[in-house]
């Protein structure tokens, strides 16, 4: 996520009593520590393909059903037979989201983030 350093500096440096933390979590990982409430909120990448895990995605890229525009980091993460992983230089950014549990909705680092993600993204 392009935006995601400037999106956590703008509530940390408006709210320094908030806790906000990046962490290095897969597809997977992000999903499980959504469900298990260990984190508030996530990137959520947009496919157009309705899929449950990496894994679902990379079948039906395998399968012919779609195509995907992963981050590069995926070539060597997820290799697999049937899918290509080709350098698109000139791509235009993808669009992404925030997700977050709806009993979080309130929370005060989720309403910071929020507003920090229109902020960044509304100054590009």
């Amino acid at each position: 996520m392009p935006y995601a350093r400037a999106i956590l500096s703008e509530p940390r440096d408006r709210r320094p009593e908030l806790t906000i933390e990046l962490r290095g979590l897969d597809f997977v990982q992000q999903s499980r520590a959504l469900t298990d409430g260990e984190v508030d909120a996530v990137p959520v990448p947009w496919c157009g393909v309705a899929v449950s895990d990496v894994e679902a995605l990379l079948l039906a890229v395998a399968r012919g059903d779609a195509i995907a525009f992963l981050p590069a980091a995926a070539a060597w993460l997820y290799p697999r037979p049937g899918v290509s992983y080709v350098l698109v230089a000139d791509a235009v950014p993808t669009t992404a989201a925030l997700a977050w549990r709806a009993t979080s909705h309130n929370r005060s680092a989720i309403v910071a983030l929020r507003a920090a993600a229109r902020a960044v993204v509304s100054s590009t």
